[in-house]
């Protein structure tokens, strides 16, 4: 009988490495991917939507959890298995997080949902209506805007700096375009 002790403690420094460092990979990956591998010039702002990195933290845990089944399962068929089944999935949710992503540009809205394998883009005339929802007074947080496409397509992003940084070029825009924009509280 062969001793796999040795490997097992690999996949348990492994899965304590990823446990330790989950709350900084979930942070950074997500926002450096779009501008990593999405980048296009004069794209004022990347927007990364919330429900990417939860979809990368389901991912980071089926890791931490296929890391777990191999160290508990003692390496046996069916923790192979079970991890590999995992592994697996974890990679599908890693795809799918890596290609949701909302830019805004002179241009227009370049964006793509989660698992979507077609970018869209939509021009500043295909803009029906903007609505910026106002945080109350006395609470912490950032505006929100919704935008409005022809095509039904409703895209949410929060005013963060870099936002507020580009307004004024917004607000040429929504005048050139002729874009209602709606104040709600």
């Amino acid at each position: 009988m062969e001793n796999r002790m040795p490997n097992r403690y690999v996949f348990f420094v492994i899965g304590t490495c990823l446990l330790v460092s989950s709350p900084i990979l979930i942070f950074i990956i997500p926002r450096m991917i779009p501008i990593t591998f999405y980048f296009v010039k004069y794209t004022w702002v990347y927007f990364v939507p919330m429900k990417t990195f939860v979809v990368f933290g389901i991912g980071i845990a089926l890791l931490i959890i296929c890391c777990a089944l191999l160290f508990f399962g003692k390496m046996r068929r069916w923790a192979i298995g079970g991890s590999s089944i995992l592994f697996l999935v974890a990679l599908f949710m890693f795809y799918g997080s890596s290609r949701c992503y909302l830019t805004m540009a002179d241009d227009g809205f370049t964006y793509r949902g989660l698992f979507e394998y077609e970018k869209q883009h939509a021009g500043w005339e295909n803009v029906t209506q903007i609505e910026r929802i106002e945080v109350p007074v006395g609470k912490s947080g950032n505006a929100t805007y919704l935008v409005s496409l022809d095509n039904g397509d409703v895209l949410s992003f929060k005013e963060i700096p870099h936002v507020q940084e580009k307004r004024s070029k917004m607000r040429v825009k929504y005048g050139k375009y002729n874009i209602p924009v709606i104040y709600t509280n």
